[in-house]
């Protein structure tokens, strides 16, 4: 455990807290009702459970990217690769492997120093384009305490689809806004980044599971005088110990709780499957063909939902397609050729039901 005079020391703005982008907001037919819109929202930020992300850091002399993008020393990468196993040992259904070309990767990293700390959120990284980052650090990773590693377990809970603690519905913290701007102005932050990281709610995006949680990895610290209530923080401000809390484990094993061979269901040619599933659940199908040809995948019922279909590799999952059909009058559908004797795995996470939760899938 850290000493407490590193946890309480007061953190420069420029170096940790994390300035999360603007993200982006996505895209629903008209007429979509206005909580049918919030849960696909919140939902579709989310990683299908079992999904296999990669990653790569950016490095100049291997890839066509900027030489600010790549890490000034090899301790950097330890850090950040050190992080990602210490969410993956808390026992997720998501894997993290690491790469070696970015073009392979989900998860893109870079090292440039005066960019900040940052990351995409959930599947919101997707939508860079394959020569962009999805996450940077601007951190001196040399400093001997917490500080380094605490900043790149935050950045990964972003990409988990985690927001700000102090910006979620539940947050408590009522601000003295005036001395807010006064203060990370100072720092060179813009009146954007200060609405976007710090004052506003995330309240379409944020799932109702989260509570507010001061403790938590993703919870900046605030100086007293930021805060106008409630007590006692507007006299203590807000520190915390470092590292995931416990309220960040417990969630993040919600989100995506372990897998094993039990929670695979067997899906045969023209044979249906339903269920009754709530919001964020899903199922996850194996799939052995006796024959090679297209097959079709496809969902029914008043459902919005995902499906996504990959080939196991040996111990990995390589995605093949996927479609999701949120907020649109239609049902989810793949089309792909299988092999036979080749073995895949079909993925199915709901979004949003209309009866009940009443679904079935087939594979014909």
């Amino acid at each position: 455990m850290p000493d407490q005079e590193l946890i309480n020391v007061e953190i420069d703005s420029n170096q940790c807290p994390c300035q999360l982008p603007k993200q982006p907001r996505k895209p629903l037919p008209e007429g979509v009702s206005p909580d049918r819109a919030t849960i696909i929202r919140r939902f579709g930020q989310i990683w299908v459970n079992g999904t296999e992300l990669h990653y790569c850091f950016w490095d100049h002399t291997k890839h066509n990217c900027p030489k600010e993008w790549t890490a000034k020393n090899t301790e950097s990468l330890k850090i950040v690769e050190r992080a990602f196993r210490e969410w993956k040992e808390l026992g997720i259904g998501l894997e993290f492997i690491k790469v070696d070309d970015p073009y392979d990767a989900e998860i893109r990293i870079g090292f440039m120093e005066g960019d900040g700390n940052w990351s995409g959120v959930g599947t919101n990284i997707l939508k860079a384009r394959s020569n962009e980052r999805t996450m940077n650090f601007a951190i001196d990773f040399t400093q001997l305490n917490w500080l380094p590693f605490d900043t790149a377990l935050h950045e990964i809970g972003h990409t988990l689809g985690f927001y700000h603690g102090h910006q979620i519905p539940k947050s408590k913290i009522i601000w003295n806004d005036e001395e807010v701007y006064r203060y990370y102005s100072a720092k060179g932050w813009s009146d954007s980044d200060i609405k976007t990281n710090i004052l506003d709610k995330e309240s379409e995006n944020v799932l109702d599971l989260f509570p507010w949680d001061t403790n938590s990895v993703m919870h900046y610290r605030f100086k007293s005088t930021l805060i106008s209530g409630p007590e006692p923080y507007n006299s203590t401000g807000i520190s915390h110990t470092p590292y995931l809390s416990p309220l960040d484990k417990e969630i993040v094993r919600k989100l995506y709780p372990p897998l094993s061979s039990q929670n695979y269901i067997p899906l045969k040619a023209y044979r249906s499957y339903s269920a009754i599933l709530q919001s964020g659940e899903q199922l996850a199908f194996t799939i052995k063909p006796d024959h090679s040809r297209e097959f079709t995948f496809q969902t029914f019922g008043k459902v919005d939902t995902v499906l996504v279909l990959f080939e196991k590799d040996g111990d990995s999952h390589r995605y093949l397609s996927g479609d999701d059909d949120a907020g649109y009058n239609r049902n989810a559908m793949i089309t792909h050729k299988l092999f036979k004797d080749r073995e895949y795995v079909l993925r199915l996470k709901m979004y949003y039901a209309m009866d009940r939760g009443e679904t079935a899938v087939m594979m014909f």
